[in-house]
Protein backbone atom coordinates (compact mmCIF):
# COMPACT_ATOMS: atom_id res chain seq x y z
CA UNK A 1 0.00 0.00 0.00
CA UNK A 2 2.65 2.43 0.99
CA UNK A 3 4.61 1.47 -2.44
CA UNK A 4 1.28 2.86 -4.63
CA UNK A 5 0.71 5.92 -2.33
CA UNK A 6 4.86 6.37 -3.21
CA UNK A 7 4.15 5.76 -6.70
CA UNK A 8 1.01 8.38 -7.00
CA UNK A 9 3.22 10.72 -5.04
CA UNK A 10 5.94 10.66 -7.77
CA UNK A 11 3.85 10.69 -10.39
CA UNK A 12 1.60 13.65 -9.26
CA UNK A 13 4.99 15.85 -8.44
CA UNK A 14 5.89 14.74 -11.81
CA UNK A 15 2.61 16.45 -13.37
CA UNK A 16 3.30 19.67 -11.41
CA UNK A 17 7.14 20.05 -11.91
CA UNK A 18 6.04 18.55 -15.69
CA UNK A 19 3.34 21.95 -15.61
CA UNK A 20 5.32 24.59 -14.33
CA UNK A 21 8.63 24.02 -16.85
CA UNK A 22 5.98 23.78 -19.88
CA UNK A 23 4.78 27.37 -18.92
CA UNK A 24 8.08 28.50 -18.28
CA UNK A 25 8.75 27.15 -21.95
CA UNK A 26 5.36 28.69 -23.09
CA UNK A 27 6.42 32.38 -21.54
CA UNK A 28 10.08 32.05 -23.02
CA UNK A 29 8.02 31.66 -26.75
CA UNK A 30 6.10 34.07 -26.19
CA UNK A 31 8.85 36.62 -25.66
CA UNK A 32 10.66 35.49 -28.62
CA UNK A 33 8.06 35.55 -30.80
CA UNK A 34 7.13 39.12 -29.61
CA UNK A 35 4.19 38.33 -28.29
CA UNK A 36 4.01 39.75 -24.69
CA UNK A 37 1.11 40.80 -24.25
CA UNK A 38 -0.07 36.92 -23.62
CA UNK A 39 2.55 36.51 -20.61
CA UNK A 40 0.03 38.02 -18.15
CA UNK A 41 -2.46 35.11 -18.78
CA UNK A 42 0.26 32.77 -18.55
CA UNK A 43 1.24 34.25 -15.29
CA UNK A 44 -2.56 34.26 -14.19
CA UNK A 45 -2.75 30.69 -14.92
CA UNK A 46 0.88 29.53 -13.11
CA UNK A 47 -0.12 31.47 -10.08
CA UNK A 48 -3.52 30.19 -10.24
CA UNK A 49 -1.96 26.84 -10.39
CA UNK A 50 0.46 27.04 -7.32
CA UNK A 51 -2.49 28.43 -5.27
CA UNK A 52 -4.08 25.33 -5.60
CA UNK A 53 -1.35 23.35 -5.17
CA UNK A 54 -0.72 25.34 -1.56
CA UNK A 55 -4.72 24.85 -0.81
CA UNK A 56 -3.86 20.79 -1.52
CA UNK A 57 -1.07 20.32 0.61
CA UNK A 58 -2.48 22.47 3.35
CA UNK A 59 -5.73 21.10 3.47
CA UNK A 60 -4.78 17.16 2.57
CA UNK A 61 -6.69 16.98 -0.31
CA UNK A 62 -6.09 15.54 -4.21
CA UNK A 63 -6.64 14.47 -7.21
CA UNK A 64 -6.19 11.29 -9.17
CA UNK A 65 -3.66 11.80 -11.57
CA UNK A 66 -5.73 11.47 -14.55
CA UNK A 67 -7.69 14.64 -13.54
CA UNK A 68 -4.10 16.42 -12.65
CA UNK A 69 -3.20 15.61 -16.22
CA UNK A 70 -6.61 16.67 -17.76
CA UNK A 71 -6.21 19.84 -16.54
CA UNK A 72 -2.36 20.25 -17.41
CA UNK A 73 -3.22 19.54 -20.73
CA UNK A 74 -6.40 22.08 -20.69
CA UNK A 75 -3.53 24.65 -19.50
CA UNK A 76 -1.15 23.96 -22.20
CA UNK A 77 -3.60 24.09 -24.54
CA UNK A 78 -5.27 27.25 -23.80
CA UNK A 79 -1.41 28.91 -23.18
CA UNK A 80 0.95 27.52 -25.87
CA UNK A 81 -2.17 26.64 -28.65
CA UNK A 82 -4.32 28.97 -28.08
CA UNK A 83 -2.00 31.82 -27.23
CA UNK A 84 1.36 31.06 -28.60
CA UNK A 85 -0.36 29.38 -31.93
CA UNK A 86 -2.86 31.59 -31.90
CA UNK A 87 -5.29 28.68 -32.81
CA UNK A 88 -8.13 31.25 -30.65
CA UNK A 89 -7.80 33.07 -33.86
CA UNK A 90 -6.79 30.66 -36.74
CA UNK A 91 -9.78 28.34 -35.44
CA UNK A 92 -13.41 28.82 -35.37
CA UNK A 93 -13.60 25.34 -33.45
CA UNK A 94 -10.30 25.47 -31.21
CA UNK A 95 -12.15 27.77 -28.54
CA UNK A 96 -14.95 25.15 -28.64
CA UNK A 97 -13.18 21.74 -28.38
CA UNK A 98 -11.53 23.93 -25.30
CA UNK A 99 -14.74 24.43 -23.61
CA UNK A 100 -15.94 20.90 -23.92
CA UNK A 101 -12.16 19.98 -22.69
CA UNK A 102 -12.48 22.11 -19.64
CA UNK A 103 -15.57 21.73 -18.70
CA UNK A 104 -15.35 17.70 -18.47
CA UNK A 105 -12.19 18.33 -16.52
CA UNK A 106 -13.31 20.99 -13.98
CA UNK A 107 -16.48 18.69 -13.63
CA UNK A 108 -14.27 15.63 -12.76
CA UNK A 109 -11.54 18.29 -10.30
CA UNK A 110 -14.42 20.50 -8.55
CA UNK A 111 -16.62 16.46 -7.73
CA UNK A 112 -13.82 14.91 -6.47
CA UNK A 113 -12.84 18.10 -4.30
CA UNK A 114 -16.21 18.33 -3.44
CA UNK A 115 -17.04 14.42 -2.55
CA UNK A 116 -13.86 14.81 -0.11
CA UNK A 117 -15.17 17.44 1.80
CA UNK A 118 -18.50 16.51 1.73
CA UNK A 119 -18.53 12.71 0.99
CA UNK A 120 -21.52 13.04 -1.12
CA UNK A 121 -23.80 10.15 -2.43
CA UNK A 122 -26.53 9.69 -4.15
CA UNK A 123 -29.98 7.09 -3.93
CA UNK A 124 -29.93 6.88 -8.01
CA UNK A 125 -27.39 6.82 -10.89
CA UNK A 126 -29.71 9.28 -12.84
CA UNK A 127 -29.48 11.97 -9.30
CA UNK A 128 -25.88 11.41 -9.77
CA UNK A 129 -25.81 12.03 -13.80
CA UNK A 130 -28.23 15.08 -13.04
CA UNK A 131 -25.74 16.93 -10.12
CA UNK A 132 -22.88 16.53 -12.10
CA UNK A 133 -24.70 18.11 -15.32
CA UNK A 134 -26.02 20.78 -13.45
CA UNK A 135 -22.80 21.24 -12.00
CA UNK A 136 -21.15 21.67 -15.27
CA UNK A 137 -23.38 24.04 -16.65
CA UNK A 138 -22.93 26.33 -13.32
CA UNK A 139 -18.92 26.28 -13.86
CA UNK A 140 -19.68 27.16 -17.57
CA UNK A 141 -21.58 30.15 -16.54
CA UNK A 142 -19.63 31.47 -14.16
CA UNK A 143 -16.79 31.32 -16.52
CA UNK A 144 -18.60 33.12 -19.32
CA UNK A 145 -19.06 35.79 -16.22
CA UNK A 146 -15.37 35.94 -15.99
CA UNK A 147 -14.64 36.01 -19.55
CA UNK A 148 -16.97 38.82 -19.70
CA UNK A 149 -16.03 40.65 -16.28
CA UNK A 150 -12.12 40.33 -18.12
CA UNK A 151 -13.12 42.14 -21.65
CA UNK A 152 -15.30 45.18 -19.47
CA UNK A 153 -12.12 45.52 -17.18
CA UNK A 154 -9.08 45.11 -19.09
CA UNK A 155 -9.98 44.80 -22.53
CA UNK A 156 -7.78 42.28 -24.42
CA UNK A 157 -6.50 42.41 -27.78
CA UNK A 158 -8.44 39.14 -28.34
CA UNK A 159 -11.79 39.44 -26.63
CA UNK A 160 -13.05 36.36 -24.67
CA UNK A 161 -16.64 37.30 -25.94
CA UNK A 162 -16.73 38.26 -29.78
CA UNK A 163 -20.52 38.19 -29.50
CA UNK A 164 -23.83 36.98 -27.95
CA UNK A 165 -23.75 33.81 -30.85
CA UNK A 166 -20.21 32.86 -29.58
CA UNK A 167 -21.23 32.85 -25.97
CA UNK A 168 -24.43 30.87 -26.00
CA UNK A 169 -22.03 28.47 -28.58
CA UNK A 170 -19.72 28.29 -25.21
CA UNK A 171 -22.39 27.47 -23.48
CA UNK A 172 -23.55 24.91 -25.61
CA UNK A 173 -20.24 23.34 -25.49
CA UNK A 174 -20.02 23.34 -21.52
CA UNK A 175 -23.23 21.14 -21.88
CA UNK A 176 -21.39 18.49 -23.93
CA UNK A 177 -18.73 18.61 -21.38
CA UNK A 178 -20.34 18.37 -18.38
CA UNK A 179 -23.00 15.62 -20.25
CA UNK A 180 -19.51 13.07 -20.68
CA UNK A 181 -18.28 13.81 -17.20
CA UNK A 182 -21.36 12.52 -15.88
CA UNK A 183 -21.40 9.65 -17.55
CA UNK A 184 -17.89 8.93 -17.32
CA UNK A 185 -18.48 9.13 -13.77
CA UNK A 186 -21.55 7.60 -13.05
CA UNK A 187 -20.96 4.42 -15.94
CA UNK A 188 -17.60 4.14 -14.91
CA UNK A 189 -15.54 3.16 -12.15
CA UNK A 190 -12.98 6.22 -12.41
CA UNK A 191 -10.99 6.89 -8.86
CA UNK A 192 -11.74 10.24 -7.70
CA UNK A 193 -8.60 10.97 -5.45
CA UNK A 194 -5.43 8.88 -5.03
CA UNK A 195 -5.10 6.22 -2.89
CA UNK A 196 -5.01 7.04 0.71
CA UNK A 197 -6.70 9.87 0.22
CA UNK A 198 -10.09 10.75 2.03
Amino acid sequence: MRLIKDSGTSKKNLLNYSFFLIQFLTVIALISAGKTDYVKDVALTVIAAALYIFIESKYGISVSNYMRSCLLILITAHNFAGKYLELYLSSTVFDKILHVFGTYSAVLIFFSIMNQLMEISFKAKINKIIFLVLLGLSLGAVFEMLEFAVDVLINPRIPNQAGLADTNLDLVSDLLGALAAAFHLSLKNLQLQPPGVR
